[in-house]
């Protein structure tokens, strides 16, 4: 009996195939919706609204005087596939919390990194240089 259970077992191993974490569908539809979002020259901040955080990113955000159409919250809540989209950014950032704030193409983090970012002066010094103030 012992014998048969290795040789199924032993089997059932190497004839399954890994499954992923989802279907690659999804995550392809996650890796394309946001990285159609992330654009050179545009600051893009991924959201959920009920978050404290994100709603400081944006009060921060908005008060700066943007030119149109060149800062872009997303909500991932609208988009139905919330797990996918964050396992994604985690993928392409390092973390999967939001905010996640992009500068152009490149993340610079989330909220409080942006807060330090800006207390620094940096951040409007970026947002000048790739001409996304008026």
């Amino acid at each position: 009996m012992r014998a048969s259970w290795s040789v199924s077992r032993s089997f059932y191993s190497q004839a399954l195939p890994t499954v992923e974490a989802y279907p690659p569908e999804e995550g392809s539809m996650a890796q394309a919706f946001v990285n159609s979002k992330i654009q050179p020259g545009k600051v893009v901040v991924f959201i959920k609204p009920t978050c404290p955080y994100c709603r400081k990113t944006q009060e921060l955000l908005s008060q700066l005087p943007f030119k149109q159409g060149l800062l872009e919250f997303v909500d991932i809540t609208a988009a139905g596939n919330i797990s996918e989209i964050q396992d994604y950014l985690q993928q392409l950032t390092g973390a999967r919390t939001v905010p996640r704030v992009f500068i152009g193409q490149e993340c610079i983090g989330g909220c409080t990194d942006l807060v330090n970012m800006h207390e620094r002066g940096e951040l409007l010094t970026r947002l000048k240089q790739m001409g996304a103030l008026q």
